[in-house]
């Protein structure tokens, strides 16, 4: 179903109807709130299980659930991973499983969630029940990768159509993106605006932009603390502001019914992104506007991106030389391992950009080809502060840092409240996917604040290339298989281009992209067409 075509009573309904408690597995920390807030107004008894609750807290709804005090708990997909979690499942008593944005589990998605692999694994630990798989944005390749990826026999497909008729496409074609910006706000009656961007810096760069010609904007990224962002949001969500300029951090289960215009000042990556984006104008039925502002330059930004996520295969071998020639200047007893420096340090010294040394730090993090040598052991870890004070530091942090805290805290649990507990510096680089240099400065920087207490050399530079891992089939195979994700995401951006610069009838476009039937050659109503 669209952007705002009911998804969530598909599978608010059955739960409330169904004996037990649905579990529904979701990306969208702010659509949890919002729907949990919304259920129990209407005394429908849920919880949400993600990062922004503390263990105390989680520990309270695990409790509530072993009494059947739940009709929905929605969690992160990363949850998956928790044993204590698994265990909960055990005990309690399971009406089925959702799945929302589930093009979210293919990596053929515009969003793909590597913690979306886990949700079949469920079935290894417990009694398979129904599923129900939900997205706004799945091509028939990403549909059929999401039946083999949740094993589905015979599923039921339900495809409501991609049309909403109430919204008008257009593209506009210009340099001075500020400008068509304020025409359009100057153009509107009533409601409100989101203004898309592509970058953080963008965000701030627009939205100061029109504060200097008196327009009530405020910007919005994922960048900000937590209480700023819900600050603005709120204000949003009441009216009080009336244009807001975000990265796509912003929106996705958001329910606001009276946006009138979505603007989209750099190109986004993909179709099914711009798409999902643009529909969150007019929900409540009323004509809205989307409108992308396009120039040909906007593709650099996007490849850029393309090539950090996916880092070609020049690249990566540029990084193993550069690596192994840095080490040739200092002395280290490993044999067959070459130290890997900080990734600030490594991008100046191979001249490359910071965004690609961490994309191939992270590849192959994941490849175990980069890990943390014997001279870290087992570490040890005790938090010096109270659960409240590891909270508001955790609010004021970075949002690197607050990865890391979650992936220390998952993998210690409350005990470390305590006690000093086991903490595996493998699992957190390995497991959950923590780069390395990341790891040893949030560390540094969790002692330098006094809310830990650690035993053990996680020394920042202290990760090494085991270079014989570079020699195997398996590494090959990866690298084929990264080759082939950047074609795809390259294929993606070039439907996208297309979009903008194509004369043909824009609604047509995309809905013969999502392969929708029912599709009339010209609406007579886009940019195209008029």
């Amino acid at each position: 179903m669209p952007t705002g075509g009911g998804k969530s009573l598909c599978y608010q309904l059955p739960a409330i109807i169904m004996p037990g408690t649905a579990i529904v597995i979701s990306p969208l920390i702010a659509l949890m709130k919002d729907q949990v807030d919304q259920l129990n107004l209407r005394e429908i008894p849920s919880a949400f299980i993600n990062s922004s609750i503390s263990q105390e807290e989680i520990h309270d709804i695990f409790m509530h659930a072993r009494q059947g005090g739940y009709k929905i708990i929605y969690v992160a997909p990363e949850r998956l991973a928790s044993r204590q979690f698994i265990k909960l499942l055990q005990e309690i008593n399971l009406s089925f499983i959702a799945v929302d944005e589930a093009h979210c589990i293919s990596e053929w998605g515009h969003d793909f969630r590597p913690a979306y692999l886990k949700v079949n694994n469920l079935f290894n630990s417990i009694e398979r029940i129904p599923i129900i798989a939900l997205t706004a944005t799945a091509t028939p390749e990403v549909r059929q990768d999401i039946i083999n990826q949740l094993k589905l026999q015979s599923p039921d497909i339900y495809i409501r159509g991609f049309d909403r008729n109430n919204l008008r496409y257009n593209c506009i074609h210009t340099k001075d993106k500020l400008k068509q910006i304020i025409n359009i706000y100057r153009s509107m009656n009533s409601g409100s605006m989101i203004v898309y961007a592509g970058s953080r810096n963008r965000t701030i760069e627009f939205s100061t932009g029109l504060q200097k010609l008196n327009v009530p904007a405020e910007y919005y990224h994922g960048g900000m603390k937590p209480v700023q962002r819900e600050s603005v949001q709120e204000r949003f969500i009441t009216g009080k502001t009336k244009v807001i300029v975000a990265t796509n951090a912003f929106g996705m289960g958001i329910d606001k019914a009276d946006v009138r215009h979505v603007v989209h000042v750099d190109l986004p990556q993909t179709v099914e992104a711009y798409y999902q984006e643009a529909g969150r104008a007019g929900r409540d039925s009323l004509d809205a506007e989307c409108t992308l502002i396009y120039h040909p330059e906007d593709l650099r930004l996007q490849e850029f991106f393309i090539n950090s996520t996916y880092p070609p295969q020049r690249d990566i071998n540029k990084f193993v030389s550069k690596v192994e020639s840095y080490n040739e200047k200092i002395a280290d007893n490993r044999s067959g391992f070459n130290i890997i420096p900080e990734a600030a340090d490594i991008a100046n010294y191979a001249g490359m950009p910071l965004t690609i040394v961490n994309g191939i730090i992270g590849f192959l993090t994941r490849l175990e080809i980069i890990k943390p040598g014997n001279s870290f052991g087992e570490s040890q870890i005790r938090f010096t502060r109270s659960r409240e004070q590891i909270r508001e530091y955790y609010e004021t942090t970075t949002d690197e840092r607050r990865e890391v805290l979650d992936a220390i805290l998952r993998s210690v649990g409350s005990e470390a409240f305590n006690t000093f507990c086991e903490l595996s510096i493998a699992q957190l680089t390995n497991r959950h996917y923590i780069n390395p240099t990341i790891l040893g400065n949030s560390i540094s920087a969790f002692q330098f604040a006094g809310i830990i207490d650690f035993r053990g050399t996680h020394a920042e530079t202290r990760y090494y290339l085991d270079k014989s891992q570079l020699k195997n089939g398996k590494f090959d195979e990866e690298v084929k298989h990264l080759e082939k994700r950047r074609n795809h995401a390259n294929e993606k951006l070039k439907a996208m281009q297309i979009y903008a610069e194509t004369l043909r009838c824009k609604r047509h476009y995309i809905l013969s992209y999502f392969a929708d039937q029912d599709v009339a050659e010209n609406c007579g109503n886009c940019s195209s067409c008029r």
